[in-house]
C-alpha cells in the first residue's frame, strides 16, 4: 500500500493494519475487549443478520501496511496527535481509501477467480456480472487514483484537493465507522449521479476519537472528470452535523464497516435492533434500493 515520494512500493509484509484505530476509536467503544458489528450468518435455506461479537483487535483489519510504514505514516493520528488539522484529514481519509481499495481487489478476485464464482455467475446472469465486474474494476481504477493524489498531498503538505466537513461531539458516540460511499442524492434530495463520461466520486467518512477529540469527517479527493459528489458535503448543515440519528444512519447504511459498544445495542429494544439490522441488510442486497433522504429516516436516539 505504501508509495514513497518518488513512485516506489514498500516491499515488506504488510501487517493487519487498522483502518479504526485499535487504541482509539475501537478502544473507546469496547467492552472486555469486544465490539459488535451487524453480520451475516449463512444457512443452506437463507441469510441471516444480527449483532455479532467481534474482538477489538480484529476488528476493521486489512494487509495494508508494512509495520513500519503504518506505524509512521499514521503516527499524527496516533501516539503522536496533537491537534486536528488537514494533515488529520488527509490520514483520516487515506485509511479509508486504503481500506476500501483492498476491499474492491479482494471482491473481484473473489468473483473472478474464486471456484465459487460459476455458480455466482449464473445466478447473477451473464449481462449482471459482466456489468458487476466492469463497476468493480471502475472503483477500483478511482479509488487508486484517489490514494495517488492523498499521497501526494501528505507528501507536498499540500490538501487543497481534499475537501471535508467535520462535526466534533462533547460526548463520545457508542458507535465507530470508517469506509466509502457514493451519493446518490444531496440531503435536500437533489440527483448528483454523474454523467457518462464521468466518474461517479467516492466520500469517505470516519467517525470516532482523535486523541480527546470525538468527531465525525466526510472527506472527498477532487479530481478533474468527476461528478458532483462533493455537492453531498455542501448540503450537510449544521442541523445534521450534530444529529447522533444521522450518523448512525450513515454509519449503518452507507459505509458499513461499522462497529457498536455492547453495552448500548442491549439496552436497545427489539424493535430497534431489527431496524438497525434490516437498515444494514437492505444495503448489503445487490438488488436493494434506498430512498433519496434514508439518512434521517430511522431514529434511535431521542
Amino acid at each position: 500500500m505504501y508509495v514513497s515520494p518518488d513512485g516506489v512500493g514498500c516491499k515488506n509484509p504488510p501487517i493487519k493494519s487498522h483502518s479504526l484505530q485499535k487504541s482509539g476509536a475501537l478502544k473507546q467503544i469496547a467492552e472486555s475487549g469486544h465490539v459488535l458489528s451487524i453480520q451475516p450468518n449463512f444457512t443452506p435455506q437463507k441469510v441471516d443478520w444480527d449483532f455479532r461479537k467481534i474482538g477489538h483487535s480484529q476488528a476493521s483489519t486489512f494487509p495494508g501496511y508494512c509495520k513500519k510504514h503504518d506505524s509512521e505514516l499514521f503516527a499524527d493520528v496516533e501516539d503522536s496527535y496533537k491537534t486536528f488539522d488537514d494533515r488529520t484529514v488527509a490520514l483520516l481519509t487515506l485509511r479509508s481509501i486504503s481500506r476500501e481499495y483492498f476491499t474492491k481487489l479482494a471482491q473481484i478476485r473473489m468473483w473472478t477467480e474464486d471456484a465459487a464464482q460459476a455458480g455466482f455467475k449464473k445466478s447473477l446472469g451473464e449481462n449482471s456480472y459482466e456489468q458487476l465486474i466492469d463497476n468493480a474494476k471502475a472503483a477500483g481504477r478511482e479509488l487508486a487514483k484517489a490514494k495517488s493524489i492523498v499521497d501526494k498531498a501528505l507528501s507536498d503538505n499540500d490538501f487543497s484537493k481534499i475537501r471535508h466537513v467535520v462535526a466534533f461531539h462533547k460526548e463520545p458516540l457508542p458507535f465507530t465507522f470508517t469506509g466509502a460511499f457514493n451519493p446518490e442524492y444531496t440531503m435536500q434530495e437533489e440527483p448528483i449521479l454523474p454523467s457518462a463520461d464521468e466518474e461517479w466520486g467516492s466520500i469517505f467518512a470516519f467517525c470516532g476519537n482523535i486523541g480527546d477529540s470525538f468527531v465525525t469527517l466526510l472527506s472527498t479527493v477532487t479530481t478533474i472528470g468527476q461528478g458532483e459528489c462533493s455537492k453531498f458535503l455542501d448540503s450537510i448543515s449544521g442541523e445534521y452535523s450534530k444529529d447522533r440519528n444521522f450518523w448512525l444512519n450513515l454509519g449503518i447504511e452507507y459505509v458499513e464497516n461499522s462497529f457498536f459498544r455492547p453495552s448500548w445495542v442491549a439496552e436497545q429494544s427489539e424493535i430497534k435492533k431489527l431496524l438497525m439490522i434490516e437498515k444494514f441488510r437492505v444495503e448489503n442486497s445487490l438488488n436493494g434500493q434506498r430512498a433519496p433522504n434514508c439518512l434521517i429516516d430511522l431514529e434511535i436516539f431521542d
